[in-house]
């Protein structure tokens, strides 16, 4: 309810219809209402939470190198054309 209220996401009543809905109370909002960059660092907050800081920083760091390294033979190949 705090997103909803900060965000300003109009509410409509929940489908009964809908099979997902079974025992949920209260109102709903579609997803597409959240501003997008909102929505990919709610997402990223709840991925990352359950991920450990010091792997990830260490995959980050060997993505970028293998990037690097990726970069490098491209331009080396681009100039031998």
């Amino acid at each position: 309810m705090e997103q909803v209220e900060e965000w300003g996401l109009q509410t409509r009543p929940t489908k009964k219809s809908d099979t997902r809905a079974k025992g949920f109370r209260g109102e709903s909002i579609e997803v597409d209402a959240i501003p997008p960059a909102a929505l990919r660092e709610i997402v990223a907050n709840c991925i990352t939470q359950h991920i450990d800081a010091g792997t990830l920083e260490r995959t980050r760091a060997v993505e970028s190198a293998e990037r690097d390294t990726l970069q490098g033979i491209i331009d080396r190949l681009e100039g031998t054309s």
